[in-house]
């Protein structure tokens, strides 16, 4: 039995079936704010920017509502 997928999505599913991605974004808002002194939505921001760390809404307000 073999799955179809291209190789993209294989390995991204692949990943998120290893990576607590909720973690992982509570993870980096804790640096950020080690770093720097940030409001909730500046944090929040900063976690959903695709100049940031470019985590999901969900995964960026699972680290808001934990860190404050």
């Amino acid at each position: 039995w073999f799955i179809k997928c291209s190789f993209q999505s294989c390995v991204l599913g692949i990943i998120d079936n290893y990576v607590d991605w909720n973690e992982n974004a509570l993870e980096t808002g804790q640096e950020y704010l080690q770093m720097m002194n940030m409001s909730k939505n500046d944090l929040y921001d900063q976690l959903v920017s695709s100049a940031g760390a470019e985590f999901t809404a969900s995964q960026a307000q699972y680290a808001v509502d934990n860190l404050y």
